[in-house]
């Protein structure tokens, strides 16, 4: 049942971000330019840096990056199913020493202009401790300044590192 929910959770992110995201090909059908090629894997890069920026926050408990990153109406979906808006996610993360390690793996960058998803996996050490791996999508936006992170959707956690976050 659990998974189930985890996966239409996931699918629903997916769908709703489909209405969303305007089309990265240009609408006669032909194949984006060059440029627009360069820009977008410029942006991709730029991306990838920030979703490493983004973990060593929490890791290090670096509230000012992470309140400057998350929008004002983020939005934090937990693997076991509670969400948390900015405010209490920065004040889940505040406290350094939570965390050994949170290694991004397997991160796939998708850009559609002024919005792009993230996905993969983060194996954690924390100190409690514990070893898990979460599997994840995050929903990214530009307006009209830098790339911030308005959702982050774990869609599976699992114990140990063996997680690979395939579909099933």
């Amino acid at each position: 049942m659990k998974a189930a929910i985890f996966v239409s959770l996931g699918r629903t992110l997916f769908a709703i971000a489909g209405m969303l995201l305007p089309s990265a090909t240009p609408a006669s059908g032909q194949s984006p330019t060059a440029e627009a090629r360069e820009e977008e894997s410029a942006d991709a890069a730029a991306l990838m840096a920030l979703e490493r920026q983004v973990e060593a926050a929490y890791l290090h408990a670096d509230t000012a990056f992470l309140r400057a990153t998350l929008r004002e109406d983020f939005r934090f979906s937990h693997g076991g199913g509670t969400v948390a808006g900015k405010d209490d996610t920065l004040a889940n993360f505040a406290k350094a020493g939570n965390f050994v390690s949170r290694t991004l793996t397997s991160v796939e960058v998708e850009v559609h202009e002024n919005v792009a998803l993230t996905s993969g996996r983060i194996e954690i050490r924390s100190t409690r401790p514990a070893e898990y791996t979460i599997c994840y999508v995050r929903l990214y936006e530009r307006r009209s300044g830098p790339w911030q992170l308005v959702s982050h959707r774990a869609f599976r956690q699992a114990s140990g590192f063996t997680e690979t976050c395939s579909p099933r």
